[in-house]
C-alpha cells in the first residue's frame, strides 16, 4: 500500500497531473508489474 501511494505522489507530482489519472497510471503500473511476476512464477514451477 505505501508503495502505490508513494508512487502515486510521484507521478502526480511529475507530470502534474490530477489525482485520478494518477491512480488510473499507478495501477496500470502496479498491474504490469504483477503481470511479469506471474509469468516468472509460472516458469519456475513449469
Amino acid at each position: 500500500m505505501l508503495l502505490d501511494i508513494t508512487l502515486c505522489v510521484t507521478i502526480r507530482h511529475v507530470f502534474s497531473i490530477r489525482t485520478e489519472t494518477a491512480d488510473k497510471a499507478s495501477g496500470r503500473f502496479v498491474n504490469a508489474i504483477l503481470k511479469l511476476f506471474r509469468k516468472r512464477a509460472v516458469r519456475q514451477v513449469l
